[in-house]
Parts: C-alpha cells; sequence; structure tokens
C-alpha cells in the first residue's frame, strides 16, 4: 500500500528525516514513534504531498506520489487525520462531517455519516453544536470520523493520543482496532511508544530522523529494548 525508499526530507538546509526506509502492506497496521522533532510528522507531511522529499521514493499502491497534489491523493484513497485535530471549529459538528461526504448522493452520506456515529455515540447528541465547542476526545472523534468519510484505503494518524485522558486514549484504539478488522490500512505516528507497538503489526522507531529500531509487534515486546531506542540510548 505505501513503500518509502531513501527518503531525504528537509527544510531549508536542516535535515528532517534522512534515508528512511518504511513499508505498509494493505491491511496492515504500521506504527511510527519517536520523541518530539524525530520527524514523524515531517514524514506525513511527505507522504501527503505536502513537502517535497529532497530525495528518495514515496509510493502510493505501487504508484510514485510525486507531483501529486494532496487532494488527488485523497480521491486515490489517503486521507490523514492531522496532529491537534484541525477541524472547523466554528462549524457544527454535522457540518463537519457533511464536506467530505459532499460528493456522495444524499442518501449514501447519509447513511456513511450514521456509521460514525455508531463509532463514536458521543458525537451522536452534538450534531447541531458548533465543533469548538467539543471536549478534546470528541474533537478527535470527529476529526477521525471526517477522514474515514473519504473512504480511505489508507489511513494516516498523526498523534491520535495527544493530550486525551486515559479513557478516551482507550476509546480511541479501541476504534482503530474496529477499523483494522474492516480492512483499513493504517500508519500511526504517536508518542505514546508502548501503547503504539502494542497495537501495530509493525513498528519503526524514529529518533534524530533515522530509524534507529524496527520490528513485529513480538519483536518489539521487550519494553526495555523499546525505551532505549526511543531515547536514542543505542
Amino acid at each position: 500500500m505505501l513503500e518509502i525508499e531513501k527518503l531525504t526530507l528537509a527544510y531549508g538546509k536542516a535535515p528532517a528525516v534522512s534515508d528512511l526506509d518504511l513499508t505498509v502492506g494493505e491491511g496492515e497496521a504500521v506504527s511510527l514513534i519517536g520523541p518530539n522533532g524525530a520527524g514523524k510528522t515531517t514524514t506525513l507531511t511527505a507522504i501527503t504531498g505536502l513537502i517535497k522529499p529532497a530525495s528518495g521514493t514515496i509510493r502510493f499502491k505501487g504508484a510514485p506520489t510525486g507531483g501529486r497534489k494532496p487532494e488527488s491523493l485523497v480521491r486515490d484513497g489517503m486521507a490523514l487525520v492531522p496532529e491537534g485535530r484541525q477541524i472547523f471549529s466554528t462549524l457544527t459538528v454535522g457540518e463537519n462531517l457533511r464536506l467530505p461526504a459532499a460528493d456522495l448522493s444524499r442518501a449514501d452520506a447519509e447513511s456513511a455519516i450514521q456509521r460514525e456515529l455508531e463509532r463514536f455515540p458521543a458525537l451522536a447528541s452534538r450534531l447541531g453544536d458548533p465543533a469548538g465547542g467539543l471536549s478534546g476526545g470528541q474533537q478527535q472523534m470527529l476529526a477521525i470520523s471526517r477522514a474515514l468519510l473519504c473512504r480511505p484505503q489508507l489511513l494516516l494518524l498523526d498523534e491520535p493520543s495527544l493530550g486525551l485522558a486515559p479513557k478516551i486514549v482507550d476509546d480511541v484504539f479501541e476504534a482503530l482496532e474496529g477499523l483494522r478488522t474492516e480492512g483499513v490500512t493504517i500508519l500511526l505516528v504517536e508518542q505514546n511508544a508502548i501503547r503504539a507497538s502494542q497495537f501495530a503489526d509493525r513498528t519503526y522507531v524514529l529518533n534524530a530522523g533515522r530509524v534507529v529500531l524496527s520490528g513485529t509487534r513480538e519483536e518489539l515486546a521487550d519494553a526495555e529494548l523499546l525505551t532505549d531506542s526511543y531515547l536514542g540510548a543505542l
């Protein structure tokens, strides 16, 4: 579904990511973890076509993404849940949900929105409320639902647990587990190293723009090894 080879990203002359190799197979859940400034969000920004790589290749469903606009990638089946949610705070919850379903028939849009309300029941009673008045957890649910209404084959999530209460984090990861059983391919960027590696089929640990460790859930079950690599002790 996603292949990254020798990806190098920079802001001006400052390198952000160096020689990154990463793959996400169809139907797989992969996490990319690391501390602040490791290059995780920058990597997602490049995958979605918002910045141009200094070098390297990104392929989505076998085709290079170079030169493609973000909206083209969305139409082709890629969707991003950005860090900080980035919902339209002055619009209602219902309006936020209807925007990505605008190209569907009225019946199909209502059916798709209903599925999201069943996934996140806390949104159902807030459809007429301004999205900016939701709690942080509800805003995150809205951001995930909005991305899912784009009907993605590849869902990218940037720090979905950031700033949320532990119970809400549990709800978010439960929803992600459900998406995996539905066949949605997931690339999850997280600072919550243990939770992300327990959720994902495979995990890459990024530090200072380079992968310092990667492996399956079973291979990274050693919390000390994972913590050492996360902190850069390796």
